[in-house]
């Protein structure tokens, strides 16, 4: 029993001294080399740009979804520099080598935007009787905004000429949107 335990107890030892040793690596400062690069890159939805490549510092901008960029150099702690009037610093996982077509496809398909606006408004005429106010947030990343009924119990897409539900529930969630990362989050309390 006493071998059993210290075999334990010697893991959970190791598990902790590989642990610090990560963090240490992971809340490392801003970075000494940036190796020189010349290409073309693409952001993503609310893109932060700092001045430092060092996420624990401001962030200096957020920049638009496929927003062509130029990098002049990557990090050795995985930010590209880019230049914007200057050297600027994106965490790597903001970046994209080519734009998806099928999303601006769909968002060029939408030239014409009449029977969005119809469908949009036959589905907000019908949601007057019991939601006072709501909103318009791109939530799935495709270029169409949903619409978001204020007691928090729906969602709404454009899919395919019409309006259809993407969410539902009886009980109501306050949602609030992360620019960050383009998402919704949801606001749970305790019911007992």
């Amino acid at each position: 029993m006493k071998r059993f335990v210290r075999k334990h107890l010697l893991i959970i030892c190791m598990m902790f001294t590989l642990l610090f040793s990560i963090k240490t690596c992971i809340t490392a400062q801003a970075a000494e080399i940036v190796v020189p690069l010349d290409i073309k890159m693409y952001t993503t939805s609310g893109t932060p740009v700092y001045a430092e490549p060092d996420v624990t510092k401001p962030v200096t901008l957020y920049l638009e979804r496929f927003v062509n960029v130029t990098v002049t150099g990557i990090t050795d702690n995985g930010f590209y520099q880019i230049n914007l009037n200057g050297n600027y610093y994106v965490p790597g996982i903001y970046l994209i080598q080519q734009v998806n077509p099928g999303k601006t496809d769909k968002q060029k398909a939408l030239d014409d935007l009449s029977d969005f606006s119809e469908a949009y408004k036959d589905q907000l005429n019908h949601m007057a009787s019991y939601s006072s106010s709501f909103a318009l947030i791109d939530i799935t990343g495709d270029g169409i905004p949903e619409i978001i009924d204020s007691n928090g119990c729906e969602i709404y897409s454009y899919y395919d000429k019409r309006v259809v539900m993407l969410y539902y529930s009886d009980h109501p969630t306050n949602f609030y949107y992360d620019k960050n990362n383009n998402t919704l989050i949801g606001k749970y309390t305790w019911n007992k």
